[in-house]
């Protein structure tokens, strides 16, 4: 298998976007203006992989609707659990970062189907490369599912043991997949290291954070 760039950029847009998202889901006091900085790095980031990558954008889409329709169905109807300040909202998507990201990633997708169109009309559905697509489409829809469907908090132990657990999971997984590469599209590659690079984001926060190193940044 060939590693591009896609791929260390996959890991920075999880690690860093996991890092805005803790900063905004616990509104921890920091300046505006490195916020911001924050943020536009992030959009650059999944811009450029969107880009770059089809089968990416497409497995985002996945995970940013799974997220919608657990936050109009589920988390929107939750009260605010122990875990959280009650200041927070549990929902997944809340702030416009999210609706940023999954906009774009579905212009791309359609960038996508057009700039490949002609390929695409004699493309074999059932090809290894495909059918394994499939199957990241479906387990990184019930992965969002069920991590929100138990752990709707945005910081708890219970949050914290289960990525640790996911984290190791998924550095199994993806090790296994280097060994069946030629079936396996370079963007499954991508949301997987986006994966690990969200999960250890989350295991640093929530880690810090039950040493309550983050308590004089909490408004």
């Amino acid at each position: 298998m060939e590693y591009s760039i896609n791929l260390v950029l996959s890991f920075l847009f999880g690690l860093f976007l996991k890092v805005y998202d803790d900063i905004i889901d616990n509104k921890l006091n920091i300046s505006e203006y490195y916020v911001d900085i924050l943020k536009y790095f992030v959009i650059t980031l999944f811009s450029i992989i969107f880009f770059n990558d089809g089968v990416f954008s497409t497995l985002f889409v996945v995970m940013g609707f799974s997220s919608l329709i657990m936050d109009k169905f589920y988390t929107s109807n939750l009260h605010i659990s122990k875990d959280t300040d009650e200041q927070k909202d549990l929902l997944a998507l809340n702030d416009n970062v999210w609706v940023y990201s999954c906009i774009l990633s579905g212009c791309f997708i359609i960038y996508h189907i057009f700039k490949n169109f002609n390929s695409l009309k004699s493309i074999n559905l059932f090809s290894y490369k495909n059918i394994t697509l499939f199957i990241s489409i479906v387990i990184n829809f019930f992965i969002i599912i069920i991590e929100i469907y138990f752990t709707p908090e945005h910081a708890s132990e219970k949050k914290l043991y289960s990525r640790i657990c996911v984290l190791i999971i998924l550095c199994i997984f993806i090790y296994y997949m280097t060994y069946f590469s030629e079936y396996i599209y370079e963007g499954n590659y991508g949301i997987m290291l986006m994966d690990i690079g969200i999960l250890i984001g989350s295991i640093i926060f929530l880690s810090l954070d039950k040493f309550k190193v983050f308590d004089n940044l909490k408004k």
